[in-house]
């Protein structure tokens, strides 16, 4: 009976160190699986914070990019009232141009100058076809003109030219303003 109790005894001490390595593998197992879990869940937390963060950053940039956009849009709605006021300034020195090509046609038909005059050129000519400074530039074209003439004219457009050159100045000063 001691031998079979002894048997039984070391049969259940080999029983108790195979179930011993059995839960001790499973908890290895358990722990490894939990331990890769909470890798799983750190990782997935770390990309989850980058993405955010990436997001975060992508988002503050289309902000920054839309802002400056609207800026910019400002600075064009500036410079295009600036040029419109401009234009319309340029308005009032046309029609200066225009009431003194009218006085040039009248210096031109009171003082008898042909038709195929310089000076008649100038006094029909539009703002693309022909230079209305020439009269100011030579005097060799004017021999045949009385002197007297020549003076009055060239006051008319010195003053047409004098008053351009102001306006041509502020608007460039307004441009350059900004």
């Amino acid at each position: 009976m001691s031998n079979s109790k002894t048997k039984s005894n070391a049969e259940m001490k080999n029983m108790d160190r195979i179930d011993n390595v059995r839960r001790s593998r499973l908890h290895r197992q358990e722990s490894a699986e939990r331990k890769k879990c909470l890798e799983d869940a750190l990782v997935k937390g770390k990309r989850l914070r980058w993405s955010r963060a990436s997001r975060n950053e992508a988002y503050g940039k289309l902000l920054a990019a839309r802002e400056s956009l609207r800026a910019l849009y400002a600075q064009i709605d500036l410079k295009k009232m600036q040029f419109v006021q401009a234009r319309a300034e340029f308005g009032g020195a046309n029609s200066m141009v225009k009431a003194n090509r009218s006085q040039l046609r009248d210096t031109c038909l009171r003082s008898e100058i042909p038709e195929q005059h310089t000076l008649w050129e100038d006094a029909n000519s539009s703002d693309y076809n022909h230079d209305t400074d020439s009269i100011t530039d030579t005097e060799t074209e004017f021999e045949d003109v009385d002197s007297s003439v020549i003076q009055n004219i060239k006051k008319i457009f010195l003053s047409c030219i004098r008053y351009l050159k102001r306006n041509s100045r502020a608007e460039s000063n307004a441009f350059s303003n900004t």
